[in-house]
């Protein structure tokens, strides 16, 4: 199967958001941590009757307004920052997927990864990540496939191949 494009600021976006997708049980319980301090801070407001000026009361949220922050103010603008300084984004990839591995083309060279050299992956609506190391990832958008049944047999290549 080859595959061919160009690796483009959504695509570094949507990768980052899949790498920093939590596992479901620590997905479910911080949903379940956040309903509980939304919770507390309604019932701060409402039933103890405290002051607006206490400076305990703005301690939650203020800090579950931080984390809004950077997850979509600063998160984004550090990924489009990254994906300007990367030049080698800004060029065609050529991409060979066999049975032995990942073959990568690009106007400044040639890489071959067999698929021993993955320790595993994850796949998000717009894109997959091939991992080498825990924080070191191949991403291969699925605009880059032809057709919906490439990246069926895709993902079915991954899943045989990557353990």
């Amino acid at each position: 199967m080859e595959l061919k494009g160009r690796i483009a600021v959504d695509d570094l976006m949507a990768a980052s958001r899949v790498h920093a997708r939590p596992r479901r049980s620590f997905a479910v319980l911080g949903i379940l941590l956040l309903g509980l301090a939304v919770f507390v801070v309604a019932d701060s407001f409402l039933r103890h009757g405290q002051s607006l000026t206490d400076p305990m009361l703005w301690i939650l949220p203020g800090s579950l307004a931080y984390l809004a922050f950077m997850a979509f103010v600063w998160a984004p603008k550090r990924v489009r920052q990254s994906y300007r300084q990367r030049k080698d984004f800004q060029h065609e990839i050529s991409m060979l997927i066999t049975s032995a591995g990942i073959e990568t083309r690009t106007e400044q060279g040639h890489v071959v990864k067999p698929w021993s050299d993955y320790l595993k992956w994850k796949e998000g609506n717009s894109i997959f990540l091939l991992y080498l190391s825990d924080h070191l990832f191949q991403m291969i958008p699925k605009h880059f496939f032809a057709a919906n049944e490439d990246i069926d047999a895709f993902r079915d290549i991954v899943k045989q191949s990557v353990k």
